[in-house]
């Protein structure tokens, strides 16, 4: 359910949108991101139409790709533990990601209201919600690992659900292009290189170590599959639709 606090105002109309960008305070870092943070907010308590909110997000993405670039600058590299002002800016990127992926996840929800059916001629549409809200999911998690703390909540949830709606509408390995991402991704292999990420116990390793781990499982998330079936020796138990992450598996 919406459950925005932010800003009431913010105007939820893709070329109003595109003047509010542009009015930004970029000379004044601190105050643009914290009028982002307040859109995004505002976007989660208002009741809006799939396309619309869509655009919106599309746009406002871009500058708070911006924002988050500037933000990882002040903690990456520093010793542990972060000192406060730089753990809040580490929190900050972990809330954008959140906060971009919960709305994303909220315009698929909107496309295929009130049935749950994809309408025509909108599946690349909600293939592309789906997919950003993916992408965002694995980088909240990212930042979590990077600065040792647990991901925040409602991440795995997220990213459960997300992949399970994919795969029920055939668009878990719909390559999606992603100017943020820098790349082309696909649901099903951020998915799976989560899962790997988790069961490899990132805590346990250096940040250094955590880069080279998520470059291994991004090249060998796609020779993975899940199985419905019960494993006959011991293995990562996948949850539906819990708030965490693959846990023991049970002896068959």
């Amino acid at each position: 359910e919406p459950v925005g606090l932010g800003m009431a105002t913010f105007p939820a109309d893709a070329r109003k949108t595109t003047q509010w960008v542009a009015a930004l305070p970029r000379a004044n870092p601190a105050a643009t991101q914290q009028s982002l943070a307040w859109a995004l907010d505002s976007l989660s308590g208002q009741h809006l139409d799939g396309s619309q909110r869509l655009a919106i997000l599309e746009q406002l993405r871009l500058v708070i790709a911006e924002s988050i670039g500037l933000l990882k600058r002040q903690y990456a590299g520093s010793a542990l533990p972060l000192a406060a002002t730089k753990a809040m800016a580490a929190q900050q990127v972990e809330a954008f990601h959140l906060g971009l992926a919960h709305a994303y996840r909220q315009a698929a929800v909107e496309f295929c209201a009130p049935a749950g059916k994809i309408p025509l001629f909108r599946g690349n549409s909600v293939a592309t919600a789906l997919a950003r809200s993916a992408w965002h999911y694995s980088q909240a998690l990212a930042v979590a690992w990077r600065v040792y703390r647990a991901p925040g909540a409602g991440v795995w949830q997220g990213l459960h659900r997300v992949h399970q709606f994919a795969v029920e509408h055939q668009m878990e390995s719909k390559h999606i292009e992603d100017p943020v991402a820098g790349d082309w991704v696909e649901v099903r292999s951020l998915y799976l290189q989560a899962l790997l990420m988790a069961i490899t116990h990132p805590l346990g390793f250096s940040q250094t170590e955590q880069d080279a781990t998520w470059l291994g499982t991004a090249g060998f998330a796609d020779r993975c599959a899940l199985l419905r079936s019960t494993p006959k020796v011991n293995a990562p138990m996948v949850p539906e639709d819990a708030d965490h992450g693959p846990g023991p598996g049970i002896a068959g």
